[in-house]
C-alpha cells in the first residue's frame, strides 16, 4: 500500500499504521490488558484517515480505527503522531480537538442518515505517539493544562487521560511479540531522533527490514526509512544554526 506524500514524517507514520496487522500488534502490546481483553480485534478497521485541521498538517499525522467490544458496543482507537521531537504538554489539547472532530463527523453522518440522536457518540481511546530523545515527562491529565484550577470548578470542565507510546519506553521492543513492521517503525524513529546514531545500531535496523518476506515491501520501506533519516538529520542540523 503506497501512501503518496512529500512529507516523510507523515509518509512513515501512514505507511506503518495504515496496516491493520500493525495496529492490532500495537493494541495487543501497549494498551491496558483489561481493555484489550474486552475487544474483538477481528472487527478492527480504518474508519477515516485524518481529523487534523489543514493548518496543522505540517505538525501532526493521525489515523482513526474502529472496533467492537465483546459486549457488542463499539469504540474508536485514535492515533496521533506529532512530527516535533520534543515534549509538548499541549498534546492533550490537540487530542481533544481531534476527538471533537470525530464526534462532529459521527453526528453529521447520523443526521444525514436520519438516525436516532438520543445517544450519538462512540467512545474514543486517544493515543499519542512520541519520538523525542527525552523521556515524556508531563502530566497526561487534560485538566493539568488549566492555570490554578479551583477544585470546585473541576466537575464543570472536560477531562480525560490519553495513552502514550514513547520511543524511550522501558519496554524492550526486542522482547515483546511485536509485528515486524511495527518493530521497524519503533526502532527507526528511536534511532532517527537519537543523538548517538551509531552505524551498528542503524545496521541492526536495516537487518530487521531483511526479515520481511515481501521483497517489494522491503525495498519500499527501506526507501521510506532512508528519506525519514535524511529529513530528521537535516532538521537537527538546522536547529543547531
Amino acid at each position: 500500500m503506497e501512501i503518496v506524500t512529500s512529507k516523510p514524517h507523515d509518509r512513515l507514520f501512514k505507511e506503518m499504521f495504515s496496516r491493520r496487522e500493525v495496529v492490532i500488534s500495537y493494541i495487543e502490546n501497549f494498551i491496558p490488558k483489561k481493555i484489550v481483553s474486552n475487544m474483538d480485534l477481528s472487527t478492527l478497521e480504518i474508519s477515516k484517515d485524518s481529523f487534523i485541521s489543514k493548518d496543522l498538517k505540517e505538525l501532526y499525522s493521525d489515523i482513526l480505527y474502529k472496533t467492537y467490544m465483546k459486549d457488542g458496543s463499539d469504540v474508536y482507537v485514535y492515533l496521533l503522531f506529532e512530527h516535533k521531537s520534543y515534549v509538548d504538554k499541549f498534546i492533550p489539547f490537540q487530542l481533544l480537538k481531534s476527538m471533537i472532530a470525530v464526534w462532529e463527523f459521527e453526528l453529521k453522518r447520523l443526521r444525514e442518515e436520519k438516525k436516532s440522536l438520543q445517544k450519538a457518540f462512540v467512545p474514543i481511546l486517544p493515543i499519542a505517539l512520541y519520538h523525542g530523545e527525552k523521556k515524556w515527562s508531563v502530566n497526561k491529565d487534560f485538566q493539568s493544562l488549566f492555570l490554578n484550577l479551583n477544585e470546585d470548578l473541576k466537575d464543570y470542565l472536560p477531562n480525560f487521560n490519553y495513552l502514550l507510546l514513547d520511543s524511550n519506553s522501558e519496554v524492550n521492543i526486542e522482547e515483546v511479540k511485536l509485528n515486524l513492521i511495527l518493530r521497524i517503525f519503533l526502532v527507526g524513529i528511536k534511532i532517527a531522533h537519537s543523538s548517538s546514531n551509531s552505524e551498528e545500531v542503524i545496521s541492526n535496523t536495516f537487518a530487521l527490514l531483511e526479515e520481511l518476506s515481501d521483497k517489494n515491501m522491503q525495498v519500499y520501506l527501506l526507501e521510506v526509512m532512508i528519506r525519514y533519516f535524511v529529513v530528521v538529520t537535516k532538521e537537527k542540523e538546522e536547529t543547531k544554526i
